[in-house]
């Protein structure tokens, strides 16, 4: 199994590695990588599979993955997607406050409680908060494709912008599988 390393993806003074790709009747064969992994799918259709389980992904469809977490995926159409790795600490150092804490762990980690009954590390986006995390996700693109002034303060504002969405959305969209991983996190805390 293909294990890909941080240095090969983020170097020099970004935090992030941010692409799109597009796909024709293809697969990507089981694999790991040393950072997280945030993947939205801007159109088609393809099979996604995290650690065994298999999801199928639509536009609008986004998921997490924690580093070491395997995952592949496999299209007999087109579909065009969007990735962002990047090292969780870059994140959890500006999106972490008292009131998120425990749901950022939680989200963090999606590898050891992501189950068929609870897909927490896949979120979807209709209508306007579609349009939303898709003008994100392309105002992030652009940005990191332009050699301007600041580029890392501006991707790291958007990757916080981009977690505190999953956060909302696991809120509204899970509140009493949040609320129970609130719970395990607070008891293991004390």
């Amino acid at each position: 199994m293909r294990i890909y390393k941080l240095e090969n993806y983020i170097q020099g003074e970004l935090s992030f590695h941010i692409f799109d790709e597009q796909v024709i009747n293809n697969s990507l064969p089981p694999h790991r990588h040393e950072f997280a992994e945030i993947v939205y799918i801007i159109d088609g259709f393809a099979t996604q599979i995290i650690n065994g389980i298999s999801y199928d992904a639509y536009r609008g469809d986004m998921f997490f993955m924690n580093r070491n977490c395997t995952h592949s995926f496999k299209t007999s159409e087109q579909f065009t997607y969007f990735n962002i790795c990047f090292s969780p600490e870059t994140i959890v150092k500006r999106v972490i406050d008292r009131d998120n804490a425990l749901d950022l762990l939680s989200l963090s980690a999606l590898e050891e409680i992501q189950s068929e009954q609870t897909p927490i590390g896949r979120f979807t986006f209709d209508g306007h908060e579609r349009i939303l995390i898709e003008g994100i996700l392309l105002d992030m693109y652009k940005e990191y494709n332009a050699n301007n002034s600041e580029r890392n303060a501006v991707l790291e504002s958007y990757i916080t912008i981009l977690v505190a969405k999953l956060l909302r959305k696991m809120h509204t969209s899970h509140q009493n599988e949040s609320r129970e991983l609130s719970e395990v996190w607070r008891a293991l805390s004390e």
